[in-house]
């Protein structure tokens, strides 16, 4: 699999907080669409990695949400994530 069979969602911005918590910037027409979305991929480092999406919280009226993942539970993980690109 790789990005050309997959929908662009938009990208990892930066850590939120120090338990691993994301922003994620999504750059789509209908952000709140996403709500439920149970997993994403991460382009990170040339391949696609699989993530599962234990909750996501958007801003009122944005296109930005914070996003928890499952297994990345420090800054350090979530610093390692800054700039991927989510499909």
């Amino acid at each position: 699999m790789d990005t050309t069979d997959s929908f662009y969602l938009g990208y990892v911005s930066k850590p939120f907080g120090f338990k691993g918590e994301i922003f994620a910037y999504f750059d789509v027409d209908e952000p709140d669409r996403y709500q439920h979305t149970e997993s994403v991929f991460l382009l990170m480092e040339g391949k696609l990695i699989p993530f599962f999406i234990e909750h996501i919280r958007f801003k009122p009226h944005s296109r930005e949400a914070v996003v928890r993942l499952q297994n990345i539970d420090t800054e350090e993980k979530a610093r390692h994530l800054c700039g991927s690109e989510m499909y």
